[in-house]
């Protein structure tokens, strides 16, 4: 039975009011959706993605540096809390066992199935890490808590792709991990959603985001203290559905739910406590010899579904006129864009030599635009690009060994030494990390990345 028909009540926990639930109002807004197609359209417009005629999405090299700053930033955040990391393969059958066919009854309609050649018909592509990885830790003992990280791509057959690419593709990258616990081991839990918040917190705001918990009321009763006691120590509104009974194999879920873009919210993070995997697997705890609890979580979902929340705040508050839309440094492919506007190639080009140099000093992203455009357009392209730091460089600039900088961090121009220019460019970047740029470092008349 679904979970909206066994729902029994609500509750609601205020982070300005701790150690207590009430029964409403809620702080949830119920504002009509805009339409997501803007947010695709500008990733299809300014080349991050590429849609085909089915659906099928790809991440050109902009949006593939988005993709590969958010896995970066998972698997630092990760090793901090000691994780090991794990790549399990593609495939994995639901004759495995009736561990691995019980745990996958959920998804069988999303499933792919993989037929042809010498696999078997039973055999299927991994909609998420848990039949493959639960299977192999099936009759073990394991050290708690054990924490696993196995981020990959994952596949499910839904056709809402079509639709919405990047919230619900058919094929997706996620980081997922997995702590191996003893039962009831809620400090674990509550690890996991304290560093669940910090993921959140890179991208939204308070008043952003609340948690969304499912339960059901066996549980609810049995640790509504220990509850309580988590989310003051998040300090999260969050909205607490409580079911008749278990719906699925977890106990408690957490969902990390982010507005985005015009009345629309996605889950962000998602993080479940699990009793039910452990025992029907045989893993157990070495310390304590019993059947351990794991809990599922993600850290940042779908890469994709980022890409698309980041883009959505942006122009939301692009629209609202709150400030100029600009990536963080970390998530900004381009930091800097260097306009030369000058005749005397082989001046400017020496001059721009030296530019570049100090920029790869301090690891910033940039490139050189040369093509045969009119200056305006150039400026034009560049804001749409939202390129934090537009740096033009003429006969005067190179003569004072200047820069005359556009800077949309500070929606403000001005013109600075170059040293002073490097400083307050480097001054932005920050500790942001240095991820390695995927675009070309010249922009010529080719448009084909």
């Amino acid at each position: 039975m679904s979970k909206t028909k066994l729902l029994k009540f609500k509750q609601y926990y205020f982070r300005t009011k701790p150690g207590g639930l009430s029964e409403g109002p809620s702080f949830v807004s119920d504002q009509s959706k805009g339409n997501f197609s803007e947010v695709v359209t500008h990733l299809i417009d300014r080349k991050y993605i590429h849609l085909t005629a089915n659906g099928d999405c790809h991440l050109l090299p902009k949006g593939l540096f988005l993709h590969e700053a958010i896995v970066a930033r998972a698997k630092e955040m990760m090793d901090a809390e000691g994780a090991h990391r794990y790549r399990f393969s593609s495939f994995f059958s639901v004759a495995d066992g009736k561990p691995v066919s019980e745990l996958t009854k959920k998804f069988e309609a999303q499933m792919f199935d993989v037929s042809g050649g010498k696999i078997s018909r039973h055999t299927s592509l991994k909609y998420a890490s848990d039949p493959v990885l639960f299977q192999y830790f099936s009759r073990r003992a394991v050290h708690t808590p054990l924490k696993v990280y196995s981020p990959d791509y994952f596949f499910r057959a839904v056709q809402t792709g079509e639709l919405k690419p990047l919230i619900n593709p058919r094929e997706f990258f996620m980081t997922d991990f997995h702590y191996f616990c003893e039962p009831s081991d809620f400090d674990s839990f509550l690890s996991a959603a304290v560093l669940n918040k910090r993921a959140v917190e890179l991208f939204a705001q308070p008043g952003e985001w609340y948690l969304n918990i499912d339960t059901n009321e066996y549980f609810f009763d049995a640790y509504r203290q220990t509850l309580l006691r988590m989310l003051d120590t998040l300090s999260i509104n969050a909205v607490i559905n409580v079911a008749s009974e278990k719906t699925h194999y977890y106990s408690l879920q957490f969902q990390f739910m982010v507005d985005y873009y015009r009345g629309n919210r996605t889950q962000l993070a998602n993080l479940q406590f699990d009793e039910k995997n452990g025992p029907a697997f045989g893993i157990v705890s070495r310390q304590s010899g019993k059947s351990v609890s794991i809990i599922h979580g993600t850290l940042f979902g779908r890469t994709e579904k980022v890409i698309a929340l980041v883009f959505g705040k942006q122009i939301e508050k692009g629209r609202t006129g709150e400030h100029k839309t600009i990536l963080p440094a970390w998530l900004s492919p381009i930091v800097v864009r260097i306009i030369p506007v000058d005749r005397n190639a082989e001046v400017t080009d020496t001059y721009i030599a030296q530019l570049r140099r100090r920029l790869e000093d301090i690891h910033c992203r940039y490139d050189i635009d040369c093509r045969k455009l009119a200056f305006s357009e150039k400026i034009k392209d560049a804001e749409k690009d939202w390129t934090p730091f537009q740096v033009v460089i003429g006969k005067k600039e190179i003569e004072n060994r200047e820069m005359s900088i556009r800077d949309r961090s500070r929606n403000s121009t001005y013109t600075v030494g170059l040293e002073k220019g490097i400083e307050i460019i480097q001054s932005w970047i920050g500790d942001a990390p240095a991820q390695t740029q995927t675009t070309p470092r010249i922009l010529l008349e080719s448009d084909i990345y």
